[in-house]
């Protein structure tokens, strides 16, 4: 047996689903999915081209999607750049789930929900190291 911290068994099932932020700049949204159970690695935002007059942030349309897919069992978020976190207040409202995220990118997902007025109740801050467990997941 390897006892590698980083090895993990094969997932045979597991599907990896980018919604965003492949070749772009924004929307940077990608999913996990085993069975019928599955995370969400970052909610980004896209900005405007200059010919979308009046449009200050786009955001992915993910709630059918979701639903399709099965159990939502947490946010996963790199960091707190907007094409990373800036559609999560959104999204959030329709489809809550935990979120996980380090100190830095805590502090950013809580002004951002702040900004927007939503409440925000599963927010779990996690040590650089330190694993979060989202069955069958762990990151």
């Amino acid at each position: 047996m390897n006892n590698n911290r980083y090895s993990r068994p094969y997932r045979k099932n597991m599907r990896i689903i980018p919604l965003g932020g492949c070749g772009e700049f924004g929307i940077n949204c990608t999913i996990y999915q085993e069975e019928n159970k599955f995370i969400v690695v970052d909610v980004g935002a896209l900005f405007p081209d200059p010919e979308q007059l009046g449009t200050s942030t786009i955001i992915p349309d993910v709630k059918g999607v979701f639903k399709k897919l099965g159990y939502l069992q947490a946010y996963i978020i790199t960091h707190g750049h907007l094409d990373h976190i800036g559609a999560l207040p959104h999204v959030y409202a329709e489809c809550p789930a935990p979120i996980y995220a380090t100190p830095w990118t805590y502090e950013m997902i809580k002004r951002q929900f702040k900004k927007h007025h939503l409440p925000i109740k599963h927010l779990n801050k996690i040590e650089a190291g330190q694993t979060a467990y989202c069955n069958p997941f762990s990151i």
